[in-house]
């Protein structure tokens, strides 16, 4: 009996238990008023109208174009840039001329060429006579035959053409300037390598270098008419060359030389000469360029302020049939010159 007691009131504590817990959380007192908020909050929208279009994507890149074919142009052999025909932008076709050296050499080699021509047929018309011997006419071939290489290679290297069709990206010369020793050269009738010509101011001047001076040599190797050229290397600033020479005593001398870039003028001397109670104007003229006229014009202007009566043109250096130009040759004419 008492197990069942127990029980029972184990059941009424729990009932009791569970109603206080059942009781909901939300119920509120009957005398507090509800609140509903209808208000709607707005919210800002923005309308685009679609469309398509091309979306352009650009991007940027650092490189370097290579050109599908490059060649430094430059002469093989040391000279004057007489002309130079294009600009930097330019374009050419292939066989455009590019630029025009110093042809000098090359005008003293066909005055031998046509020498050595008649002499040839000469000893050839005495050979078939029986009054030559084989030996001499070999001779006088053999040296034909160099001379016209050395004018073909001339005629080649003092004309540059274009090597093909492309654009200028370059010009490292002016008019009127030359990159070399200072100096020219020139065969002697004896074939010897001879100093034609020098330039004032170069390194070669200051060395002591003179006209007629015989190049022997070029950095140990013996220098030929077929050769020099080759052995002084190409027109490159900087470029070392030892020189063996042998003076006007024929005394052997040897010097270290580096090609310069060398500023020529056309007039290369100009003096009055006092002769017999009369002015003279003297002028060493070598070529026509495009710095020829105010130069020309500058001396021409001192040679009146000092009264010549008679001028005197050197064209020793001028490079054979280029000759001053027409408004120089006015400005000649119209000196006063003194009556009977």
């Amino acid at each position: 009996m008492n197990y069942f007691k127990t029980l029972s009131a184990i059941l009424v504590t729990l009932l009791v238990i569970s109603g206080c817990g059942s009781k909901k959380t939300n119920d509120k007192p009957t005398n507090e008023a509800v609140t509903v908020d209808t208000a709607q909050k707005t919210i800002p929208v923005k309308v685009l109208s679609l469309a398509k279009a091309k979306i352009a994507r650009t991007i940027d890149y650092t490189a370097t174009v290579l050109p599908f074919e490059e060649v430094n142009m430059a002469p093989s052999t040391p000279g004057r840039v007489e002309k130079i025909y294009v600009e930097v932008g330019d374009r050419v076709s292939k066989g455009d001329p590019l630029f025009l050296m110093d042809r000098t050499q090359l005008y003293q080699l066909k005055l031998q060429l046509t020498n050595l021509e008649k002499d040839l047929n000469r000893i050839d018309t005495l050979l078939k006579a029986g009054s030559a011997k084989q030996q001499q006419y070999d001779q006088m071939k053999t040296q034909y035959d160099v001379t016209k290489t050395n004018v073909d290679f001339m005629e080649q290297n003092t004309l540059l053409k274009s090597p093909f069709a492309g654009v200028v990206t370059g010009k490292y010369f002016e008019n009127g300037e030359m990159i070399g020793h200072g100096f020219l050269l020139a065969l002697d009738g004896d074939g010897n390598i001879r100093i034609a010509f020098l330039y004032r101011g170069t390194q070669a001047h200051n060395l002591g270098i003179k006209r007629g001076w015989i190049v022997k040599k070029v950095n140990e190797t013996t220098a030929t008419a077929n050769n020099v050229f080759d052995l002084l290397g190409p027109s490159e600033t900087g470029r070392l060359n030892t020189i063996s020479f042998l003076d006007e005593n024929g005394e052997p001398l040897e010097l270290s030389l580096t090609k310069e870039v060398i500023q020529i003028t056309p007039v290369i001397c100009s003096k009055v000469i006092r002769q017999d109670e009369t002015n003279i104007g003297y002028m060493v003229f070598q070529d026509y360029i495009d710095a020829a006229n105010e130069e020309l014009d500058t001396l021409f202007t001192s040679f009146a302020a000092a009264g010549i009566d008679e001028m005197i043109v050197d064209l020793r250096y001028n490079g054979f049939g280029i000759s001053l130009p027409a408004s120089c040759e006015v400005r000649i004419v119209g000196f006063p010159v003194p009556g009977p």
